[in-house]
């Protein structure tokens, strides 16, 4: 990461070359640097003395890439005002190395005659960097959305070589996107949004695959999806523009595009896979900050909505319906036949309907009233925090909202689906005490794994059985499933992103990410060690699993989508370096929190051992590329797509397809599997 400090010892060590040194044209160059001795143009000599200087033998936190990160903040920074001076200099210095060469730090003097070389060079071969090489380059990309927002009267500075938004900005323009939806409406907004999604083939199976896309990332800013509908959200159902207004189509490009304006300048989205495969200690943190944050503004949580009653049945098995009805004025069997009959009635992206349509499609007439009541927002009340795009929002705790007398719309399906679950929850809360919630949690996703598995036709080796094989070798397997050539551990986590996560903040992100996908690969990797170890896992009851030559994956599931954060490559990339690592707290952090650390310390120490131990009998790095993870709506989307192949072996069939030897790249596993799915090798 290029610092403040050293951006602007670069600025200082060339501002003085400058001033020491004035080279004005090409002549004087080579009158200076032609060497007597040899007849060859100067500049080969200088590049080799260039190399000499600045090429440092060992890894260090400065190279090329700051070098280049100091050229993009340089032409972003004269968008707004700023000066580019330097930027062509710094641009030919870096073409004099490798990509990522490690050079000597701003702070050493041997910038001082590098940049006199630098200077010289960039008068004998430079050229300097124009719109046309820049024009698909993400940094003009970048520069020119400062420079609209810039003009729109937002507060866009540049602090050092970073693009700085205060929060006085960022509540401006979003107060901005706010002024033009309220002209059109919630109801408006969303009628043209997501047939947007759909015109530029971002919907798969009723599933919105938005955010990042293979063929544009680096250069092309994505569309914040997700942003657009929660600031929309907070609209009236109707606007005040007439419906036949042809400012209309203005008013929503015009939204479009501030929204896409401000969260390209939040610079929250990667330009490429390598994003997350940073190996530095100090990037962990910020960049699963970065990765969440990315997820709440561009993509969506959601389920098959054709999955849902399914699932939710499952998880709620054994809940007592007759306190839920007490307590709410409906059971969970009429949560289940609204579910159904929303499917039933909304056919598309949104669709609107009414009282009397749900009833017709099977829902209790009864407790539907009392059902709406809970299900369903009033247009205009939603997200009231989102006056920033860091804001906080509440859509997706309730599945539907009422956009007229009589009528609601489910938005999109995909959405509401995990969102009945959120709204059920609520009142499950209040009918049951602390500890059989915490239960519930933990066990109905457990019960959603079996179940979904059970479906479609796998048996597992064992569930939810617990073995010792002594010298401290225990532990607890959720699920295991075995052929003759191929084991699967599958471990259920029931923790979803928190808001906080979501929002961006601090280290809530790591805690998630520690707390859900990462503790249950942990967990699996775990599981191998001891296999491996011993050759056999003896669990309690009597049934024995050996190892026998087979390989060795794992599958993690969430009940909820965690996006970004079940990512495999994230997991790949981090995993060495998160199991060389300790985690401390800085003083004022709450207990809570401290016990998290503590116990993900621990998690650490124990799975570094485990991977150490494997690495020592050379399944260690195959360890690492055979683990998945998904949320209980895309197991569902596997396991149905498994099962329709009539496969010989519908465990590998599934093992296949959680854990593909390719990737795009995308950072979200919904996305990643439903792009394979629908490409060549996916349909082989």
């Amino acid at each position: 990461m290029l610092t403040s400090e050293d951006y602007h010892l670069l600025i200082d060590r060339f501002d003085r070359s400058a001033a020491r040194l004035r080279l004005i044209d090409a002549d004087a160059v080579v009158e200076r640097y032609l060497d007597p001795e040899h007849a060859v143009f100067p500049a080969e000599h200088m590049g080799d003395r260039l190399r000499e200087l600045l090429a440092a033998d060992d890894a260090r936190r400065f190279s090329t890439h700051e070098v280049r990160k100091g050229v993009a903040a340089r032409v972003i920074g004269s968008a707004i005002g700023g000066s580019r001076l330097w930027a062509d200099e710094w641009h030919h210095l870096a073409g004099y190395f490798g990509g990522g060469t490690a050079l000597r730090p701003p702070a050493e003097d041997a910038w001082d005659e590098a940049a006199d070389l630098s200077r010289a060079l960039f008068i004998l071969q430079g050229h300097a960097i124009d719109q046309e090489e820049l024009r698909w380059s993400r940094e003009l990309a970048t520069a020119q959305a400062a420079g609209r927002l810039k003009v729109a009267g937002v507060g866009v500075t540049m602090t050092g070589p970073e693009l700085t938004m205060p929060p006085a900005a960022l509540e401006q323009a979003t107060a901005l996107i706010h002024r033009h939806f309220g002209l059109l409406g919630f109801v408006d907004v969303i009628s043209n949004l997501f047939p947007k999604m759909r015109d530029a083939g971002l919907c798969i199976d009723r599933m919105y695959v938005a955010g990042r896309r293979p063929e544009v990332m680096r250069t092309v800013p994505s569309t914040p999806w997700n942003l657009l509908l929660q600031l929309a959200a907070r609209s009236s159902a109707l606007g005040t523009l007439p419906r036949r207004d042809p400012a209309r189509g203005v008013e929503l490009d015009t939204a479009v595009l501030l929204a896409t304006d401000l969260t390209t300048v939040l610079e929250v989205e990667p330009h490429g896979y390598q994003a997350i495969m940073e190996r530095r200690p100090e990037r962990m943190i910020p960049m699963l900050q970065e990765l969440a944050l990315f997820d709440a503004l561009f993509s969506f949580r959601q389920w098959p909505l054709r999955h849902t009653p399914f699932i939710l049945s499952a998880f709620y098995n054994g809940v007592d319906d007759a306190a839920m009805r007490q307590a709410a004025g409906w059971g969970l069997a009429d949560a289940m036949a609204l579910v159904e009959a929303v499917e039933a009635v909304a056919k598309e992206d949104p669709a609107v309907f009414r009282q009397s349509d749900l009833v017709s499609a099977g829902a209790n007439a009864a407790t539907l009233p009392s059902l709406l009541a809970d299900m369903a927002w009033q247009a205009g009340t939603m997200n009231a925090e989102m006056i920033s795009p860091l804001g906080q929002s509440d859509l997706m705790f309730r599945p539907l909202v009422a956009v007229a007398d009589g009528q609601w719309t489910q938005i999109a399906s995909s959405l509401a689906a995990p969102a009945f679950y959120e709204a059920i929850q609520v009142r499950v809360r209040e009918a049951l005490s602390k500890s059989a919630v915490a239960e519930l949690s933990g066990n109905g996703t457990e019960r959603v794994v079996s179940a979904l598995f059970a479906r479609a036709g796998l048996t597992p080796f064992v569930e939810g059985r617990k073995y010792d094989m002594g010298g401290g070798d225990d532990g607890e397997c959720d699920l295991v499933f075995a052929d003759d050539e191929r084991i699967l551990f599958v471990e259920a986590k029931a923790k979803p992103v928190s808001r906080l996560t979501q929002a961006g903040v601090g280290h809530a992100a790591l805690l998630d990410f520690a707390g859900g996908m990462l503790a249950a690969q942990l967990q699996g990797i775990g599981h191998e060690r001891v296999l491996c170890s011993h050759g056999r896992i003896d669990f309690e009851g009597g049934a024995s699993l050996p190892l026998a030559g087979r390989s060795v994956y794992r599958l993690s599931v969430t009940l909820l989508d965690h996006a970004g954060l079940h990512d495999r490559l994230l997991v790949r990339g981090m995993l060495r370096l998160f199991l060389g690592s300790e985690f401390d707290t800085v003083d004022g952090v709450d207990q809570r929190t401290r016990k998290q650390v503590s116990k993900l310390n621990t998690t650490l120490r124990k799975a570094a051992a485990d991977l150490t131990v494997l690495d020592g009998m050379g399944f260690g790095e195959n360890s690492l590329h055979r683990g998945g993870s998904v949320n209980a709506g895309q197991l569902a989307i596997v396991l149905e797509d498994a099962k329709a192949t009539r496969p010989v072996s519908l465990l590998a069939e599934v093992v296949a397809r959680i854990a593909p030897p390719h990737t795009y790249g995308l950072f979200n596993p919904l996305s990643e599997y439903l792009l394979w799915r629908e490409s060549p090798a996916g349909l082989i």
